[in-house]
Parts: structure tokens; sequence; C-alpha cells
């Protein structure tokens, strides 16, 4: 299955070359503000520590105490994994087995934190991506490629939004839990939920969430920027709640094609050329596997001191 994940990447990818006109790139290259790409390059660590503070907190709540510092290095090293795995977060079962090698009776609540730093993740995106797709509804309507990929990634926010409704207004109804009785590594998705809308913990998921897509929307139209191109800053927050959304779906290594493939789709729309879209892609995609780089790093730093878990020893 890997193996097919890594084909279809390389596949989408090279579909995605075909269209490239070589001449233009290098010219679009040639006159980037790297200034600026520089800038953007260091937008990583804030975001990882945005989504280490969520991580933080719902371990806290759980009585669960872990220095910042340690919980950092870790969430850099699931990263790091990330590229090598078939979705983004692949990297959360190296979390889980870290923080679980030495004491195997929090494993419940170690998921549970991880799922809930995910989760409130995705509700983050459901609700801005609803948000945005009702503010761009005249030019959604008007262009029938993103009409369909809105109607998906509307459909997905809407299954998680009305999940957590349902677990928050109706705790106690039988066929409820009934319907969400699945389990993941022995944890009934139920207590996950009802976990996630923790009232305290609801509000400050969500918030951390909003901050994290904010400096990603930021990134994003900085790099514009530096090719010369001043876009919508809600388009772009458009846009990579679509981007991120997709990236969950398993069909290749890491979304790679999938994510690039969105890009270079949905800026065509606004006016953006192919080859300064592809380069906007590319360049987001290898910022992200030299930032994650530093986990490498610390990963093998691990290893050499003899402290080693592999991301799937934890993994039945």
């Amino acid at each position: 299955m890997k193996i097919l994940k890594i084909v279809v990447a390389i596949a989408l990818m090279s579909v995605l070359i075909i269209f490239v006109d070589w001449d233009q790139l290098y010219s679009v290259i040639a006159n980037v503000d790297m200034y600026s790409i520089a800038i953007v390059f260091l937008f990583y660590i804030p975001s990882v520590y945005v989504s280490v503070c969520k991580w933080h907190t719902a371990l806290l709540y759980q009585q669960l105490r872990y220095r910042m510092s340690y919980l950092f290095k870790i969430y850099l090293i699931g990263s790091f994994f990330n590229n090598f795995l078939p979705t983004s977060i692949g990297g959360d079962f190296y979390r889980h087995a870290r923080l679980t090698q030495k004491n195997r009776e929090i494993r419940e609540q170690v998921f549970t934190s991880i799922l809930y730093e995910r989760f409130t993740g995705l509700l983050a995106l459901a609700v801005l991506n609803i948000a945005l797709s009702i503010y761009f509804f005249d030019f959604i309507i008007s262009h029938t490629p993103l009409l369909i990929i809105a109607l998906g990634t509307c459909g997905l926010s809407l299954g998680a939004i009305g999940a957590v409704c349902a677990v928050r207004y109706f705790p106690h109804n039988q066929f409820l839990a009934r319907l969400l009785r699945y389990k993941v590594r022995e944890i009934k998705i139920f207590t996950v939920l009802s976990f996630v809308v923790t009232p305290k913990l609801f509000f400050s998921g969500m918030l951390l969430s909003l901050i994290f897509n904010s400096i990603i929307a930021v990134g994003q139209y900085m790099y514009f920027g530096a090719f010369g191109y001043t876009l919508d800053p809600f388009y772009i927050l458009f846009v990579s709640t679509i981007t991120q959304l997709a990236a969950l779906i398993p069909l290749s290594l890491n979304a790679i094609g999938i994510t690039e493939g969105l890009i270079i789709m949905l800026y065509l729309l606004v006016g953006v050329p192919y080859e300064v879209a592809f380069a906007v892609a590319l360049i987001t995609r290898i910022s992200l596997m030299l930032a994650s780089l530093s986990g490498g790093v610390a990963y093998f730093y691990d290893v050499l001191k003899g402290d080693r878990v592999s991301p799937a020893s934890d993994v039945k």
C-alpha cells in the first residue's frame, strides 16, 4: 500500500511538471524576493509551538505534566516522520509511542490528547471552510471545479461539526452512543469527542487552531508577495483550509501531488500564472520538508543516545 502511495505521488507530480514552461519558471524564480521567502521559512517554529500548546493543554487537563520543550521536540520528530508516511498525521503514532514507552497505563490519555489536538484543528478548518465558502459563494458557483471541491470539503466540515454538536447536546443518547461505538486503538470515538467538547478545552483549542491557520495564511500571502502578487488574504485562507483538509486523504505519500495540484488549480482561478502557482506550491513543500529536518536531527540524536522509538512500534 505504501509503495502504491509513492507511485501516486510521483505520478501526480509528473503530471503537474508536464505543464510547466521552464523558461517562464526560471524567469519567475530569478525575480523572487528571497528575503521574504526566508522570513516565511521561520514561520514554521511558531506554527509548531501553537500546536504543541494545544497538545500540552490536553495533557495537563488529564494530570499529565511534561515540559513544553520536550513536547516540542517530540512534535518536531513526528513532523519529520510525516515526510515518509501516507498522510499528514502519520507522525502522531510516533508521538503516542514516545510518551507511552515507559508507562503503558497512560496510553488512553495520551492518545485522547493527540486526537484532541488534531480534531480541534479539523473543527477550526471546518468552521473556516464553511464561513469562507459562504463569503465566496458567488465566485464558487461560477467555477465548476471549485464548486465540486467546495461541496466535498463543506460536506466533510459539516460532518465534523455535526459530530461535535451531537455529543455536546445529546451526551446520553443511546442511538448516538451506538453510532459512535467504533474504536481506534481501543479508544471509543465517543469518549474522545466528549473530551473535545469540554468547554474550557474546546474554546482554547479552537482559538489556538485559528491562530495556527492565520499563521499558515500569512505565510502563503508572503510567498505570493515574494513573487510580486498581492492576493485577497481571505481567499488564501480559504485555499489553505481546502488543501489542509485534502491532505487528510491517504491517496499519496504525505499528500504530495494532491496539495500542489490544488494550490495550482485554485490560484489559476484568480489569475495567478501556472508557473508562479507551481513555484509557490513547490517552495511550500520544500520549506516544510527542510524545516521538519530539525525533527530528524533530534530523532537521530536520540538514537545515538539509545533512546529510540519507531513511529510504528506501538501500533497493533
